[in-house]
């Protein structure tokens, strides 16, 4: 994590909490555990990076790098509704730098949710499940719920044009945070290579770009 110094004259100080909302950012699942983010503390903001040093040979397009950071964003926001506050993210907010993905600041103020509240709970629980996944189908009130959670308001985003990373378009504040919820596409091989990019398990991390 890294802190910039700027002049900061309205709105809430996030700096002040850095260290809370980027331990809960960073709890975010990510593809084999590879944490390909980074963050930057302002007065006002907390901006998101994408660590292309993190990315696996096989993700050519970064998109579950993508992904990855996009659980993380989800994070961030949950924090800041943690303090009390609306999240209001930017995102893409720097055409010139591609692996800068949100500015995150803080909104007006408003308390948590139960539905969040309990979300908040559950990030310190959680851990890499490599088994499979449960038969049954999804609630059918998930995505109608999810629409109703401040700190992830629902958004639009174009489909991936064969999974470009560059031909991406947002459309909508919680797009980026979307693709979290999308099913990864399943692993094409399993070889040699692909065994020897997975990591071993490694300490949550923050940082900066």
């Amino acid at each position: 994590m890294r802190k910039v110094t700027k002049a900061s004259d309205t709105g809430p100080d996030l700096a002040e909490r850095a260290g809370y909302l980027v331990e809960v950012a960073a709890r975010a699942p990510s593809v084999h555990n590879t944490q390909p983010w980074r963050f930057t503390v302002t007065g006002q903001a907390i901006e998101l990076y994408a660590d292309a040093s993190r990315q696996l040979m096989e993700d050519l397009a970064g998109r579950e790098m993508i992904i990855s950071c996009g659980a993380a964003l989800f994070g961030l926001r949950l924090a800041v509704r943690s303090l009390g506050y609306h999240p209001e993210a930017a995102l893409f907010p720097e055409p010139g730098q591609r692996r800068l993905l949100a500015r995150v600041r803080a909104g007006r103020p408003a308390p948590m949710t139960s539905d969040e509240r309990a979300m908040l709970q559950a990030v310190p629980h959680r851990h890499t499940h490599r088994g499979a996944f449960e038969p049954g189908p999804l609630p059918g009130d998930l995505l109608d719920r999810r629409a109703v959670w401040p700190c992830c308001r629902s958004g639009e985003m174009d489909q991936f044009s064969r999974g470009r990373l560059d031909q991406i378009r947002i459309t909508g504040p919680s797009a980026l945070e979307g693709l979290a919820l999308q099913s990864a596409p399943a692993l094409a091989h399993r070889g040699p290579s692909r065994r020897a990019e997975i990591p071993p398990p490694a300490p949550t991390r923050g940082g900066g770009p």
